[in-house]
């Protein structure tokens, strides 16, 4: 995928807070900035050591633009994402490797949300803050604890405005398709549901982060202001907001925020012993001098037991070298994606790009032609590549790389992650803590005392 440009605004900072609304007149709070900016930004992977990058994006059908996605965060690094319209079903199996996985899944309309974390950062799954079509994840950092809410409003004309009150909390950046139109955040007018929105926010001291940019292209060609990014005071002066050139065949712009905090992570893969580098002279020297020098002769199985495994760890941390423990695994770019692919990208956003100059009408279908060729583009060279790697198989191909491949081309995974536990109403964050809370579990279950009476002390006779 040719890299895509994003617009930002290097005076997003909000300067001051939301205010009331008082009677009479309107009074609108600030923004992070009215006008939009065309500053452009190079787009070589940032670093994401010390910031939290949010993406935000209303996917209109994760899996018919799944591959286009997946090559955007193989080539930049994402923290959370947050996703609208997934229209994925409850038995629909969808991991992007790399991330774990929350999902809000309908069985039978559309809609749907989706959260992805990266491997590695340290979160636990909140409850739904309201009663409404949203999700919440607790995201840990070097400001504390930032809870991530993702929300999708259907754009329907309800009588009653949805809670928008209860979503908002302390440390919270509430993001998703409100359709709610509000000049607060670049509308041309406001709507019920838009002043709905904005007396929550002033209530609640929060701040917008919209820039201004639109976020929706109509069926016309123009761009509409309903995805909506928001921030806790204490939050929204260490916040970026910026759009991507890219809508990835959908019809709303995907947005990126960026959280000037250091995310807090822990390993994801333990370290392996490289034995093949491994000095066996020195390993059977140090077993014979342990085992010289240490009692093995114990009468408890269990202690014997704990003396030998001991005895060979320390010989072999001694002797056999190991990998480094890995806090985030790069993700690869997909196998498929080539010049062809890029090309037809290029073309359909220049002329999304003319389209939303022009609002003209013939623009906007030289646009929507643009983008049903690179749709094509991109399921024919994946298709192509798939049908080049079968032509190459032979009877003797390991089933283990034809699954490879498979996994590649859909850049998924088959085995998703472990969520966050709740033992004993303690929430475990940590793998070590789940592994110990499985132990645990795994040791209780199969314990001596789950044992009748009498075979207990059949037990004790035998």
């Amino acid at each position: 995928m040719g890299s895509p440009k994003y617009t930002t605004d290097k005076r997003s900072t909000p300067s001051r807070q939301p205010t009331q609304r008082s009677s009479g007149h309107h009074q609108k709070t600030e923004t992070a900035k009215q006008a939009p900016s065309r500053a452009k930004q190079r787009h070589s992977k940032p670093s994401t050591n010390m910031a939290v990058r949010l993406l935000q994006w209303n996917a209109n059908g994760i899996l018919a633009h799944c591959q286009e996605f997946h090559q955007l965060f193989a080539t930049h690094n994402f923290d959370v994402i947050c996703i609208q319209e997934s229209f994925l079903k409850p038995d629909k199996d969808y991991n992007p490797t790399g991330y774990h996985s929350v999902r809000s899944d309908r069985p039978t309309a559309k809609d749907g949300l989706i959260t992805l974390v990266r491997n590695g950062l340290i979160y636990t799954e909140a409850r739904r803050p309201a009663d409404m079509e949203c999700q919440a994840v607790n995201v840990r950092t070097s400001l504390g604890t930032i809870t991530v809410i993702n929300v999708y409003v259907l754009p329907t004309h309800d009588a009653v405005s949805p809670p928008f009150d209860d979503l908002f909390q302390q440390n919270t950046i509430i993001v998703g398709d409100m359709n709610a139109r509000n000049r607060l955040w670049g509308s041309n007018r406001n709507d019920a549901r838009g002043r709905a929105l904005e007396d929550a926010i002033s209530a609640q001291g929060h701040v917008v982060l919209n820039t201004g940019e639109g976020t929706y292209q109509t069926y016309h060609g123009s761009m509409t202001h309903i995805d909506v990014s928001l921030a806790s005071s204490q939050l929204a002066a260490k916040c970026r907001w910026a759009t991507f050139n890219n809508m990835m065949g959908s019809d709303h712009v995907s947005i990126i925020i960026t959280i000037n905090a250091r995310p807090e992570r822990q390993s994801i893969t333990a370290p392996k012993w490289k034995s093949a580098e491994a000095d066996w002279n020195v390993f059977r020297d140090c077993i014979n001098d342990m085992t010289n020098t240490t009692d093995v002769t114990d009468a408890d199985v269990d202690q014997l037991n704990s003396k030998i495994v001991d005895i060979i760890r320390s010989a072999a941390e001694q002797s056999i070298p190991r990998t480094k423990p890995s806090v985030s695994r790069c993700q690869k770019p997909l196998p498929c994606w080539n010049d062809d692919i890029k090309i037809a990208i290029r073309n359909r956003n220049r002329a999304r790009r003319k389209t939303n100059r022009t609002t003209n009408i013939n623009d906007c279908i030289e646009y929507r032609r643009l983008t049903s060729i690179a749709q094509r583009v991109i399921r024919s060279a994946a298709r192509g590549y798939w049908q080049s790697f079968c032509d190459r198989m032979t009877s003797q191909s390991r089933l283990t790389a034809v699954w490879n491949v498979v996994k590649k081309v859909n850049g998924t995974k088959s085995n998703p992650t472990s969520t966050s536990l709740v033992d004993n109403g303690n929430v475990m964050e940590f793998d070590k803590d789940k592994a110990e809370v499985f132990a645990r579990a795994f040791a209780s279950a199969s314990s001596s005392t789950n044992y009748s009476t009498e075979f207990q002390r059949h037990k004790n006779d035998i």
